[in-house]
């Protein structure tokens, strides 16, 4: 007679986490498992003095039988919550053996994380002291053992927290949950922290990113109330910028952080900022402590074209309209054009004639601004009138 070992593995998880419980029966020794809720590994041998011709395997969820002839092992994952009996069906000629191991795996509910900011509402300015409610539920498990983070550093173990944030930026919260059963669950949240001098900052039109990191060279100017400012930011640009403005005695302050709520991406923007009330030529303007001077662009197009040799005609314009400039093949333009709402409602990035032509009837009535971008990142600002 043939003395069989069977090797019997079991890969747990998907949903719900699981856990063996009991011991195995006299011919069905299980090893190597773990009583935790991570992927458990089952080692089972089934002893026999038999010859087995035929292994069939119940896992007890509703699947298939799995049933083999020349296989004494067999994987099976359970995906949903409960607990399970495995039966093994040893068929030797016209004897079957009946293997069962009760209430052998279990699968938790497991934990849910969850917390409340409180105040989250609020405009938070470093030194800021925050508080994080836990509302987290429990699962299966008694008892619940909790880790809340900064950036995946614990800082404390109480079932709520506080935490004193001393630099602006915006940071990563993190809870993590872990039950009686070793089960765990994980919740996060941003909480943007602002420096004292952004606060008053006042939101401006619009913010867009050219796409390009480094070289723009800053550019200001004014159409009617609007100050229209395209250039660079010297900084980290792989995280995201907010720009916050002040204007002060007509003169207007500008300054990024690499937090905050209007935030654009990258170094490389556009602000169109609502002046409200100076009607000067010229103002200056503060960006980031560098002292720059905004001019005013006048209605007349005459002025606007000698300013950069860019024609826009006719103007205003009722069924088309026409940008002219000889260095678009040489240089590469691409051309953007907004509302005064700072909405773009048209580009273009692949200018390869000297002049193109914008049916006008697709715009709705009103004036807009003409951005033009050349391959060194200058930025030329035109305007249309369009009448319908």
């Amino acid at each position: 007679m043939k003395n069989r070992k069977l090797l019997f593995v079991l890969v747990l998880s998907l949903i719900g986490q699981a856990v063996f419980a009991g011991s195995a029966a006299d011919s069905l020794v299980i090893n190597k498992t773990t009583s935790n809720c991570n992927l458990i590994n089952v080692d089972c041998y089934y002893q026999s003095n038999k010859d087995i011709d035929q292994y069939c395997w119940d896992f007890g969820d509703g699947s298939t039988m799995y049933c083999s002839t020349n296989d004494n092992s067999a994987s099976h994952e359970y995906n949903k919550v409960g607990t399970y009996t495995i039966t093994l069906y040893a068929t030797s000629g016209a004897n079957t053996d009946t293997i069962v191991k009760k209430n052998v795996v279990t699968i938790h509910n497991a934990p849910v994380a969850k917390f409340k900011i409180e105040n989250s509402d609020a405009i938070r300015y470093a030194p800021y002291q925050a508080s994080f409610t836990n509302q987290s539920t429990k699962g299966d498990g008694d008892t619940l053992k909790y880790s809340w983070s900064i950036y995946d550093t614990a800082f404390s173990t109480d079932t709520n927290a506080t935490y004193t944030f001393t630099t602006p930026k915006t940071y990563l919260l993190g809870l993590t949950v872990t039950d009686n059963y070793g089960c765990k669950s994980d919740a996060r949240d941003d909480i943007v922290i602002k420096d004292s001098v952004q606060k008053g900052e006042f939101d401006y039109i619009t913010s867009s990113c050219h796409g390009y990191y480094g070289n723009i060279i800053n550019s200001y100017s004014i159409i009617n109330d609007t100050l229209i400012v395209s250039g660079s930011i010297s900084a980290n640009c792989g995280a995201d910028k907010t720009a916050t403005a002040k204007i002060s005695n007509d003169t207007v302050y500008i300054r990024t952080f690499e937090s905050g709520l209007l935030t654009t991406c990258d170094c490389d923007f556009d602000f169109l900022i609502k002046l409200g009330g100076i009607n000067k030529d010229s103002i200056p303007v503060y960006f980031n402590n560098e002292l720059y001077t905004a001019k005013r662009y006048v209605n007349s197009i005459t002025e606007i074209k000698s300013s950069n040799k860019i024609k826009v005609f006719p103007n205003p314009a009722s069924n088309y309209f026409i940008i002219e400039n000889p260095d678009f093949i040489q240089n590469h333009y691409r051309i953007k054009i907004y509302n005064l709402q700072g909405q773009e409602v048209y580009q273009n990035n692949n200018i390869n004639t000297e002049s193109v032509a914008i049916k006008s009837k697709t715009f709705s009535p009103g004036e807009y601004l003409i951005k033009s971008f050349d391959d060194k990142n200058h930025v030329f600002v035109n305007k249309i009138i369009i009448n319908q």
